[in-house]
Formats: structure tokens, sequence, C-alpha cells
């Protein structure tokens, strides 16, 4: 077989069609037996009140299948009118001219903010269509309902007394939602609650707290609801008998958090990265004005370059006096290479945030980990992403609770 036989630029699947037009004649045949034959023996007072097609959407394409609607008179002489199905095939046909499969295909791709192979676009139903068809068969009812029975089970893991260690990560996100006049900025504290199996991040449990920027601030919405509710969540798991590990960015709100459930606070090692990268980097992800000083500029006492010196700094073992040492070396030389102003406060502002949160760097016991971004993107971002597409809050929590199902995580929105 050679490549004009393949017909690899046809967009039809030949063999399905084939299949289901097979099955379609079918279909059509029995109908046309039962009102010809059938219908004469079982049921002579039925007449022929009008002929019609209907088209049956699938994967392998549109066909189209053969209905009649009959009439009779009942006994107190009632004209009824009826179409007939003739075949247990119309019972799921009944409710939608799309085969359950293009139904079902349509709401998972919707969900995973995927789009459809490009071959069935002219079939694909419209997006108010996959809306309905996601409020028909009570899609969101089942994934509350999987994604509680979830919470129950990683709540029951998490209760046992072999978690000595239970990760808190936080951050804060912001997306645009659709309201019901315009379109509205949400403001997002994450507080993602999960154990580690050989550095393997296992029982997770987010926690969303949301608020509409332009909303005010109420006992619903601040920093006190977010507290209470994370306390809840940690009695529920027996926290008390465990050690509690923050990881965060530092941010005032997340230390008074740590304080309140008497949580070890860590800094979160891709925030330093990201700082340090945007002091001293000379990285294609660094600033254009950083690279052209720091990239040639070694250390004479050192001599290595200050972003390896500093990431060298922050490494598990090292003690504050390490980072004081280098900071201080670095502005003895920064002196005489005639930094700019700005480049300075850059390097000022770093070194004010690493001594401001220096108990979370050198006097934690726990290895650094980097899960609070991870969690911001694949926990929610990435779920709720989808180019020239923005969605209501109803439809973010629908997408991110699957999405987060599909990984083995449970969500729980404040």
């Amino acid at each position: 077989m050679n490549i004009l036989e393949r017909n690899i630029f046809d967009k039809n699947i030949s063999f399905t069609q084939k299949l289901y037009q097979e099955k379609i004649n079918e279909i059509n045949k029995s109908e046309e037996i039962f009102r010809t034959i059938v219908r004469k023996t079982l049921h002579p007072e039925w007449k022929i009140f009008r002929r019609m097609t209907r088209k049956y959407i699938t994967i392998a394409g549109v066909f189209t299948l053969n209905l009649t609607m009959y009439e009779y008179r009942d006994k107190t002489n009632k004209l009824i009118r009826f179409t007939y199905y003739h075949d247990n095939f119309f019972k799921e046909f009944n409710h939608s001219k799309y085969q359950y499969d293009i139904v079902k295909l349509s709401i998972m791709l919707y969900l995973e903010n995927k789009n459809p192979p490009a071959f069935l676009m002219h079939i694909w139903p419209s997006k108010q269509m996959i809306q309905h068809f996601i409020k028909k068969y009570k899609i969101d009812k089942e994934i509350e309902q999987l994604n509680a029975f979830r919470i129950n089970e990683i709540r029951q893991e998490l209760q046992q007394e072999k978690h000595n260690n239970l990760f808190v990560e936080m951050d804060d996100l912001f997306i645009k939602i659709q309201d019901k006049k315009s379109n509205e900025k949400l403001r997002i504290r994450e507080a993602i609650l999960h154990t580690k199996n050989n550095n393997k991040l296992s029982n997770i449990l987010c926690l969303f707290f949301t608020k509409k920027c332009n909303e005010k601030i109420t006992e619903n919405n601040d920093l006190n609801y977010v507290i209470s509710n994370i306390k809840k969540q940690l009695n529920i798991l027996n926290s008390s008998n465990k050690n509690l590990i923050l990881n965060g960015d530092g941010a005032p709100w997340m230390r008074q958090i740590s304080k309140e459930i008497k949580a070890s606070f860590s800094l979160d090692l891709f925030h330093i990265k990201h700082k340090i990268n945007n002091t001293f980097g000379f990285s294609k992800f660094a600033p254009k004005e950083i690279k052209k000083h720091y990239k040639n500029w070694y250390s004479k006492y050192y001599k290595y370059g200050w972003k390896d010196l500093f990431d060298f700094a922050i490494q598990k073992g090292n003690n504050f006096n390490v980072f004081l040492e280098i900071m201080e070396q670095f502005q003895i030389e920064s002196r005489k290479q005639n930094l700019p102003k700005n480049l300075k406060l850059l390097a000022n502002n770093f070194f004010r945030y690493i001594i401001k949160n220096a108990e979370g760097i050198f006097n934690n016991d726990i290895n650094f980990s980097s899960h609070t971004e991870h969690f911001v993107c694949h926990s929610f971002k990435s779920n709720v992403s989808k180019r020239y597409s923005i969605f209501s809050f109803r439809n973010v929590k629908i997408k991110v609770i699957y999405n987060n199902l599909l990984k083995g995580q449970a969500t729980i929105f404040f």
C-alpha cells in the first residue's frame, strides 16, 4: 500500500464510518419493516401521520435516521400523535442528536481546556451546548461527589501517626473571571496540605480562599477567616501530633498564619532563587542591565560570580554567617566597581529580604522545597488557562476540582 492509497490527507475515518453506516442501515431497515409489515399486524389502528429524518452526529461523521410519526384515536375519540422509536438505540438518541461518545469527549476536553481534533471541528458541539450537557447529565454534582470521597480518603491517610511531617504550601495568585456584566479580578490564597514519601508529594489537599479584588474586606474573606478555616482542617487531621512546616515567600500574612497555626516557617527555595537571579543573574531570564554588569564580574576574593556565591550561601548546611560574609565582601567590591544606583538598590533589597527571612532559611531542619509555585501552576492556573478564554467562577471551580482529581488531589473552596 503506497502513500496515495493511504490517503492520509483525507479527514474521513473510512473504516469507522463503514461500521457506523452498516449499523444505521440496519436500524433504518428495521424501521421500514415495522412501518410496512409489523405495524399492520400489531397496531392496525396506527396511521402514518408523517415520515421524517433526524441527524445522528458521531465521531465517524453525521448519519441520517428514518423515523415515523403515527396517529390514532383513543376510546374517547381523542386524536393521539407520537413518534415511535422502534429500536432500543433510540433511548440514547431521544435525548440528543449527539452520540454519547461525542458528549463525553466534548465535556472532558472542555474541562481539561483542550481543543477537539481538527477533523471533528465541523461537528463539534458549541460551548453553550457543552454547558447544557454538563447541566443535563449533572456532571458538576458527580465531580463534587468524587471530590468529597477523595477528601475523606486523604483525611483518613493524613490522620495516621506514620506521617510525622505535614507541609503547608502557601501563596497567592490572581485571575480574571466572567461576571454578569463584566470581567472581575479574583484573588486566590492557596494553602496546600501534603506529606512527602521519599521526596515524592502525596496526600495533597488543596484549600483555596477566594475574594474578588473589588469586594470589601469582611469576616468571611479576611485573614482571620483564612486562619480559622486552616485550623479547622488541621484539627480534623490531628495535626497537634505532627511537625507542621509552612513554606512560602515570606509575605507578612504568611508569617502571621505560620505563627497562629504554630508551624515552622521555611522560605520557599523558588522565591530565593528568583530573587538571586533577578539581582545577580545573567541567564536568559535575567534582566538585560543585570546581565551586562554581572556576566563577567567575578569576586576578586572568592574567584566566583556573585550569583553562584549567593546560591552557595543559602544552601542546606550553611549558616547565616556565611551569607553575611559574602554580603560584606560584595559591598566592599561593589564600591570599586562603580555599580549603578538602581543595581545597588536591588542588591540591598535582596540582602534585606534574606536577613528578614533568615530564620526560615538557615534555622530550618527540613530540606528546602520549591513546591508553592508548582501548586500555583499545576493545581490552579493551568486548570483554568486557555487562550482568549475567561470562565465564570462556577466553571473555574468545576475545572480546578476535576483536573486535581485526575492528579489524585482533593480540593476545597472557601
